[in-house]
């Protein structure tokens, strides 16, 4: 039993979701303390969230968790198994991860994309959210995905139909918006719903005279401050999850 078990310890398995086979490796020298590191630090994140969480609750509030839908590979080496998602990233919450531990973040993920780059997946690219408009991470399950053609459509006809005293809408910033808004909802949000919300969220940022205020005061508007500040850091910042938070019994 304990020589299977060296045997598993020195070999690093990638497998990715939804493809046959897998590609395994010796651990290198040096690995292994990367991949030990990781392991606890992934421990240490999982607890810091579920202490943040039943605070939340405390307060009678809840928060969105980030959707698997984006996680595409995993790392096995013994029993340690690692998530990496399609933009190549460690598959955990990042706001829970301590300054002093991203180097162990950047370490175990450029561990995996040098072995992604020997992998029989090679070829498939790792996803840039930067490179991809409507990309936001945390998102990426069937509901919010299946926005992105719809979004792109109805944005592109309100920028092209605007008054001029109206901004400029970004698609990124809309969806953001939908997001917040429908989440806890579940099932998926009509094109009507879609052309509703945007009506909503223009005539949020306008004032009895007529003059436009702006998409991040539409925002607060729309909701409040806190409500604003999530929308505009999730479409700021797409390589970041920024959870939804509601009140428990919809008390928004």
């Amino acid at each position: 039993m304990i020589f299977c078990a060296v045997l598993l310890a020195a070999l690093k398995v990638l497998t990715a979701l939804g493809a046959s086979g897998e590609f395994s490796e010796q651990v290198a020298v040096g690995e292994e303390a990367v991949l030990e590191k990781a392991g606890r630090l992934v421990s240490a994140q999982n607890g810091r969230r579920a202490k943040w969480e039943r605070y939340l609750g405390l307060m009678g509030l809840r928060e969105s968790r980030p959707s698997l839908a984006s996680v595409r590979y995993r790392l096995s080496v013994g029993r340690r198994v690692y998530s990496f998602t399609v933009y190549g990233r460690l598959f955990i919450d990042i706001r829970f991860v301590r300054d002093d531990e991203m180097a162990d973040v950047l370490a175990v993920e450029r561990l995996f994309r040098e072995m992604h780059a020997r992998s029989p997946w090679r070829g498939e690219a790792l996803r840039d959210p930067w490179k991809e408009p409507l990309a936001l991470c945390g998102y990426e399950d069937g509901r919010f995905a299946s926005l992105d053609a719809p979004i792109e459509r109805l944005v592109g006809d309100f920028n092209r139909t605007r008054p001029e005293r109206v901004h400029e809408l970004s698609p990124r910033l809309f969806k953001a918006f939908v997001i917040e808004e429908s989440y806890w909802r579940g099932g998926e949000v009509s094109e009507g719903e879609l052309k509703s919300a945007m009506s909503r969220l223009a005539a949020a940022g306008s004032r009895k005279d007529g003059a436009f205020c702006g998409w991040y005061v539409a925002l607060q508007n729309a909701r409040d401050a806190d409500f604003a500040e999530r929308v505009a850091a999730r479409s700021s910042h797409p390589e970041l999850f920024v959870p939804v938070r509601a009140w428990k019994e919809k008390q928004q």
